[in-house]
């Protein structure tokens, strides 16, 4: 991931690459954050769009470029000592303007 904002995380690869031609197939992705020292890791479910960035200064191959992901699904995780792990998931609602809140375990 290279950035972030509002709007979505973006990322950049060769279009032709393995990773490019899977989005290509499937245009739905997730993304997983995983950090050992706290025993937790982040899922995020997104779907694929194709970012539209202004004309670069710079020139790059032509099977080069971004996707920004626009999260619709968070999902944390915070494993305990006593394996009774915290499960938390933000999912957007129907309308798209609200998060909806649930526990999945404990």
């Amino acid at each position: 991931m290279k950035e972030y904002d509002r709007e979505g995380l973006c990322f950049y690869t060769y279009y032709n690459s393995a990773k490019g031609m899977q989005i290509d197939r499937n245009p739905h992705a997730s993304m997983l954050f995983y950090w050992p020292h706290y025993l937790e890791d982040k899922k995020v479910e997104l779907e694929k769009l194709v970012a539209e960035k202004g004309e670069e200064a710079i020139t790059r191959p032509e099977d080069w470029g971004g996707y920004r992901l626009r999260p619709h699904y968070f999902e944390f995780w915070q494993g305990q000592t006593d394996r009774i792990h915290d499960r938390i998931v933000f999912e957007k609602g129907v309308d798209e303007t609200e998060w909806l809140i649930k526990r999945l375990s404990p």
